[in-house]
C-alpha cells in the first residue's frame, strides 16, 4: 500500500479481486441509495454498503459454484488484504459465512 491510496507491488490477481470488490461494494451502495433503510439513522449510514457475502461473490455471473482452487485462491487474496487493511473479515463460526466489510483504503485504492 502507498502514498495516497495507491496500490503499490500488488499482483495483478490482487489487482483483480481490488477492482471485484470495489464493483461489488459500488453496486451495494447503488442500491442502498435507491431504497434507504428506515432505521438507518444518518443520510451516511444509509449509503454505507453492507457487508459483502465470500460466497456470493466467488459465484461466477452465472451463479455457478466455484472450484476448491478457485476459493482458496480468493480467500487466500482477501486475507492479504484484511492485512493491509484493506477489509475487514468477520466469520461467526467455523465452515460459516465469511463477511467481506470495506474500508476507506479499498474504497480510495488506484489499481
Amino acid at each position: 500500500e502507498g502514498l495516497h491510496g495507491k496500490v503499490t507491488e500488488q499482483g495483478e490477481r490482487t489487482k483483480k479481486v481490488i477492482v471485484m470488490l470495489q464493483k461489488c461494494f459500488s453496486q451495494e451502495q447503488a442500491k442502498a441509495a435507491k431504497s434507504p433503510s428506515p432505521a438507518a439513522s444518518s443520510s451516511r449510514e444509509a449509503l454505507k454498503p453492507k457487508p459483502l457475502n465470500f460466497h456470493k461473490i466467488i459465484k461466477g455471473s452465472a451463479g455457478e459454484t466455484p472450484s476448491k482452487h478457485t476459493a482458496a485462491v480468493a480467500f487466500f487474496e482477501l486475507l492479504g488484504l484484511q492485512a493491509k487493511g484493506m477489509v475487514h473479515l468477520e466469520q461467526p463460526e467455523a465452515f460459516g459465512n465469511i463477511s467481506i466489510g470495506q474500508t476507506t483504503l479499498l474504497l480510495e485504492a488506484k489499481v
